[in-house]
């Protein structure tokens, strides 16, 4: 089992991922989708009632293979009505200055949203369309911990902006935040239990000293740096996180086939 030797992982957890592999295939009548949209968010807190969005990245993959990865700033100068100007330096700054203390080299500064944001509208309605079309081809939509933060946030601020009720259909929603953390605690699907209700029960679950974050914790231990060869100056850019999920999608996968 290379695989297991080469992460050092312990069989619970590759029992786990299998499990997860047999549970989506008796759900969908397939195995993990090979086509489907990775999206990522970095947003200027936690809250999406009092927060916003500053960037949405998304990779898309067809066959295994990526075809499309996009990374867009969220310029919020641009609406000085809207939007407090003031409060929006001030919280930038904050996010700034969290993210740097816990070592990270990316992050969203006054003059990058300003250098290369576009109007927040526009994204937004473009992502809109984005999520849409890929609802409308029952395509799956994967994240890292979407099922609490991204996809809630996708929601809120869509009606809070553009006025618009959307919805992801939760049958078409993978977190890979969700799995890594359930290889690591042994949480099984239950008998007829949506994978989407799995997910948020698992991220849900309060456990200390387990870990699922993505850069920090991922891509170290699934050696995707290595593997790779990747910059990880460009973590915490949307673009580049909805990347390292595709790639971290992607070892899940190998994991749950490994040794047939």
């Amino acid at each position: 089992m290379l695989l297991k030797r080469l992460y050092n992982l312990p069989s619970s957890s590759i029992l786990v991922i299998r499990q997860i592999l047999k549970h989506w295939a008796k759900e969908y009548g397939a195995e993990f989708p090979d086509t489907y949209m990775c999206f990522d968010l970095e947003t200027t807190g936690l809250e999406a009632e009092d927060n916003l969005i500053v960037e949405i990245g998304h990779c898309r993959i067809v066959d295994g293979e990526s075809t499309t990865y996009e990374s867009r700033v969220l310029d919020w100068t641009q609406c000085p009505v809207e939007v407090e100007q003031s409060w929006l330096a001030w919280q930038i700054a904050e996010c700034a200055r969290s993210m740097e203390a816990r070592g990270s080299q990316s992050h969203m500064t006054i003059e990058r949203m300003r250098d290369e944001g576009e109007n927040p509208y526009e994204v937004l309605q473009d992502y809109l369309d984005m999520f849409t079309e890929a609802i409308e081809n029952r395509e799956f939509i994967v994240g890292h911990n979407s099922v609490k933060f991204d996809i809630p946030w996708i929601v809120y601020q869509m009606k809070d902006w553009l006025d618009v009720d959307f919805r992801f259909y939760t049958d078409r929603v993978l977190d890979t935040a969700a799995i890594e953390k359930a290889s690591q605690l042994g949480v099984f699907p239950r008998p007829g239990e949506l994978m989407s209700a799995y997910f948020l029960r698992v991220m849900r679950k309060p456990v200390k000293g387990v870990y699922s974050n993505l850069d920090r914790h991922c891509v170290t231990k699934y050696k995707l740096t290595e593997k790779y060869d990747l910059n990880m100056a460009d973590a915490h850019t949307a673009g580049f996180d909805a990347m390292l999920t595709h790639l971290l999608m992607e070892e899940f996968r190998e994991l749950s086939q490994e040794g047939g």
